[in-house]
């Protein structure tokens, strides 16, 4: 009889013990996945030398290796509590500039956009074996307008009216670019 129940009190330990891994797993799962797909949607803080302006952007934009032609942030300028957001266009050369003065973005539906490059906007950095030409705009009151234009891919990008600089942007850049636009409308 003593021999049964503490057959009985294993069991049910035993038992017990295998609901409880089962429910830990099964949390555990929801977790992991859960945490990807913030991970795909994750913004990031971008670090300013000054510290004046609090910045972010989205993490592809900001970690990855290829030369994007396109970045989008959006923050604060400390003490204020007017956000703006900025796109800016960015052009890798080894050898000549371009030396743009227009640029031109389309999207599948033929939806046009255009910026007339502001000389004092324009910025040339030299990094180790090429040059970059970035030219930066405010883009405040167009989010929502730029957010849906975005969602019609794929997008080309062309520089002055030389077809050499005529590209298509990426789906992961794009989609990139997407989140840090809903993240300006909705989220900050």
């Amino acid at each position: 009889m003593i021999s049964s129940l503490v057959i009985s009190r294993k069991i049910i330990l035993l038992s017990f013990s295998i609901s409880l891994n089962f429910f830990f797993y099964n949390c555990s799962s929801l977790v992991n996945t859960n945490s990807s797909d913030e991970r795909s949607n994750r913004i990031v803080k971008i670090k300013n030398k000054n510290g004046s302006i609090v910045r972010f952007t989205h993490k592809y934009q900001k970690s990855t290796l290829k030369a994007l032609p396109i970045i989008i942030s959006t923050g604060l300028i400390k003490g204020e509590k007017n956000q703006f957001t900025e796109i800016e266009f960015r052009v890798y050369n080894k050898t000549n500039l371009i030396n743009y003065e227009f640029i031109e973005m389309y999207n599948v539906n033929g939806d046009k956009w255009e910026w007339f490059v502001k000389k004092g906007n324009k910025v040339f950095i030299k990094k180790r074996n090429y040059t970059i030409e970035s030219y930066t705009e405010r883009i405040d009151s167009k989010v929502d307008e730029l957010e849906k234009f975005f969602q019609h891919q794929p997008i080309y990008l062309k520089y002055d009216s030389n077809s050499k600089n005529f590209k298509r942007l990426e789906n992961k850049h794009v989609k990139s670019l997407i989140r840090i636009l809903n993240f300006a409308q909705n989220d900050f």
